[in-house]
């Protein structure tokens, strides 16, 4: 088989066995919106040299200053009681040897949404993204990202986010960590709306479709 034919089974490959779904092009927007701006501004300031002739003026370069960027009010704010630490129950074969997120995004009237997405990240830049109605042992609404393939090895930091299918942020960076104790390997965390209208930044999610009965 040749190179070309074996590249879609090894793209295929490595989906299956991602910790959370795969949304490339959704974690690129989403790294391109968080990622700082700085714009480089130049200024010529003239400045006369007192000798025996006038020197020509000087052009000092005026250090680089930040682009501030306006920053949306949240769709959704943190549910009260969230993030709470608690022995993975989703994947209980795994035991230890897994840590993550999850939770449930819900709407102004506790119904929960599906068709959102959720990405997180860490101080390394590295990010995972996972959409809401996928993961339903937290719910119909649930998402669910792992984060390693066991417990950290040190308590470290990450942060959690709700964005629409456009990589633009629909709620504030939750920061929570992940602690190296099999009995708080899973963080659950709820997002709710707060505002009446949250439900228009879901994409469109089909039905799924019922199994038909096997032969006889």
């Amino acid at each position: 088989m040749s190179k070309r034919a074996l590249l879609p089974l090894l793209i295929i490959l490595s989906l299956l066995t991602a910790g959370c779904q795969a949304f490339p092009e959704l974690l690129s927007a989403v790294e391109s919106i968080t990622s700082p701006t700085e714009t480089l501004t130049t200024e010529t300031v003239e400045t006369p040299v007192f000798t025996a002739t006038m020197a020509e003026p000087t052009t000092t370069e005026i250090p680089p200053t930040a682009t501030p960027t306006e920053t949306p009010e949240p769709v959704f704010v943190l549910q009260p009681g969230s993030p709470m630490y608690m022995a993975n129950f989703a994947h209980p074969a795994a035991g230890c040897d897994w840590s993550g997120v999850g939770g449930q995004v819900f709407d102004s009237g506790g119904t929960p949404l599906a068709g959102l997405f959720v990405v997180a990240g860490d101080e390394s830049g590295q990010l995972w993204a996972a959409q809401t109605g996928l993961s339903t042992a937290y719910g119909p609404g649930g998402y669910e990202i792992q984060i390693t393939e066991q417990t950290t090895g040190a308590d470290r930091l990450f942060w959690l986010q709700v964005v629409n299918d456009s990589g633009q942020p629909l709620s504030e960076q939750i920061t929570f960590n992940a602690f190296q104790d099999c009995t708080r390997n899973l963080v659950l965390i709820n997002f709710k709306s707060a505002e009446t209208d949250a439900a228009a930044h879901a994409i469109t999610t089909p039905e799924p479709t019922a199994t038909l009965e096997a032969y006889p």
